[in-house]
């Protein structure tokens, strides 16, 4: 049997008098850790995604505090155990769906914004660039960003996946025409 760190044991001590779902998933994510260290991140070191969001901050303030019932009627918590729950009763297939979900809804969003733009001709200075052109020029300054170590544009890794994304759908329903 493996050692216990002292830091699983601290992490242990400050779940008791939680709820039991609370203290269970903690208990599961201690017994499955593979070595966590004293000191590492418990945000990362109990599975959740940390979200730099208000949500988040109150998640952690509410639990570093003990308060567990307001820890767990937060947002975060409550889309934590959501997603939990979906990959544990129907494997990736409801994650998947849920994300094609999510990103068919920005980008019929975007598309609104933007007027159809990503599905017309360009024309510049008499010339044509073409609908499916210009759509390759937006996948490869996407894919520029996602390799750029020193990012001078404000947009995260993620919304930059996510563009590229979009700009494949796009791109694949031009070719449909």
């Amino acid at each position: 049997m493996k050692k216990i760190t002292e830091y699983q044991k601290a992490v242990a001590s400050h779940m008791e008098g939680a709820p039991e779902d609370l203290a269970e998933y903690v208990r599961g994510r201690l017994r499955e850790s593979k070595g966590w260290e004293e000191g590492e991140n418990p945000v990362t070191a109990c599975g959740f995604l940390w979200k730099s969001s208000q949500e988040g901050e109150k998640f952690w303030d509410e639990m570093s505090y003990k308060r567990w019932e307001e820890a767990m009627n937060t947002n975060f918590w409550k889309e934590h155990t959501a997603q939990v729950e979906r990959l544990s009763e129907g494997g990736y297939a409801e994650a998947i769906k849920a994300e094609y979900e999510r990103l068919a809804t920005k980008q019929v969003a975007k598309n609104s914004d933007y007027g159809d733009s990503a599905f017309e001709d360009i024309y510049l200075m008499g010339n044509t660039i073409t609908a499916k052109q210009a759509c390759i020029a937006r996948m490869s300054d996407k894919i520029k960003r996602l390799q750029s170590t020193n990012l001078k544009v404000d947009e995260s890794f993620f919304d930059t996946l996510d563009d590229l994304i979009g700009y494949i759908v796009v791109y694949n329903i031009l070719n449909k025409r």
